[in-house]
């Protein structure tokens, strides 16, 4: 967090310089300018009474805000090292850094940190107690709230946050932000253009759609369990969810459409819609097996790795492959073929269905 000195340069400072004339006729702002060019460095201080109070205000308004950040943890000019809730002013400041030769106490090395070469920007350091955490993440945001909520009593001065994390969080939230609009876009294009034009059908695209969303769902709950209540995480890290959801979204859909291209197939065929869920279930259900099978099994790999992230994205992949194989196509698919029956051909038109035998019989007659 940075405290920007605007117009340190002020009218004392000029009188009697050749500058004072200029500054007197044109805008103020040029006076600033020209100060920043022509007064001697010695003449460009932070060292202000005004400045102090405004900065020992903020430092006191962000621990009333977040508690659990302590004053000794709110650090800048207006404090003291090793010395908790001691503050000094501008003067007792400027007796500090004259009094003894230069770095020989910790204050005068605290002051060469927190302020710019020419000293006009102070720096507030605040040390999060939880910095890579959801608290963490949370009390960034309230700081930044408060630097750009904070009025000072008069313009002079501005707080503004800066920091790789707040860099960080920006992006984070710029991503969740876009990722959740751009991936629903994308799948219900997908589910209900593609599946409803090659099945005929607007019930289908729905059905599907409500599969995905009860996959999702599942899969994200079971990793919210296992490494939050579990293994005591604080979550799961943020990107993983983003990366993943695609690859759960797609997985789902493509055991589905396997499964109801073979039912489609066998309702054009004459099959009832009764009997071709239940031929397709026995034609499929080992093909389907398998490859739920093949996908968790390469999946299971990453579960090995003790990274974290790598663990995280390993056990969503794998639960998805489970729950897709063994509980939404084999339960979820079928129950709610068997709910609209043949309604879920609508508005498409299919043939009577006169086939209702299960299996094939064989060229002699005898059942296969």
């Amino acid at each position: 967090m940075k405290t920007f000195g605007l117009g340190i340069c002020t009218k004392a400072s000029i009188d009697g310089h050749p500058i004072q004339k200029a500054a007197q006729t044109f805008c103020p702002g040029t006076c600033s300018n020209y100060c920043d060019a022509a007064i001697n460095l010695k003449n460009r201080t932070v060292l202000i009474d005004d400045l102090f109070e405004q900065i020992d205000t903020f430092r006191h308004l962000i621990h009333q805000t977040i508690p659990s950040i302590s004053m000794l943890n709110i650090r800048s000019i207006t404090t003291i090292p090793f010395e908790i809730n001691s503050t000094v002013n501008a003067k007792q400041a400027h007796n500090l850094l004259t009094n003894y030769p230069v770095r020989s106490t910790p204050y005068q090395a605290a002051f060469e940190r927190y302020t710019n070469y020419n000293q006009t920007a102070v720096e507030i350091q605040v040390v999060l107690p939880y910095v890579q955490s959801c608290d963490g993440s949370q009390m960034l945001r309230d700081i930044r709230k408060l630097a750009q909520d904070f009025k000072p009593n008069n313009n002079m001065y501005g707080f503004q946050v800066y920091g790789d994390i707040g860099v960080l969080l920006d992006s984070v939230d710029e991503v969740f932000k876009e990722s959740p609009p751009i991936v629903a876009g994308v799948t219900l294009l997908v589910v209900f253009v593609m599946a409803g034009l090659s099945f005929r059908s607007c019930l289908i695209p729905i059905r599907l759609l409500g599969t995905v969303v009860v996959t999702l769902l599942y899969v994200g709950g079971c990793s919210v369990l296992m490494y939050q209540y579990v293994l005591g995480y604080d979550g799961i890290y943020w990107f993983v969810p983003i990366c993943t959801a695609c690859l759960v979204i797609g997985l789902t859909i493509d055991y589905d459409v396997f499964l109801i291209s073979r039912i489609y197939e066998f309702r054009l065929d004459g099959y009832t819609t009764e009997a071709s869920i239940l031929r397709a279930m026995g034609k499929q259900s080992t093909t389907i097996t398998t490859a739920g099978i093949i996908m968790t099994i390469a999946f299971s790999s990453l579960l090995l790795s003790k990274t974290v992230v790598l663990n995280q994205f390993g056990f969503i992949l794998v639960s998805a492959s489970l729950i897709d194989t063994f509980l939404v196509r084999t339960l979820l698919v079928p129950s709610l073929m068997f709910i609209a029956v043949e309604t879920n051909w609508w508005p498409g038109k299919m043939p009577e269905g006169f086939k209702t035998r299960l299996v094939d019989d064989d060229v002699d007659g005898s059942s296969s």
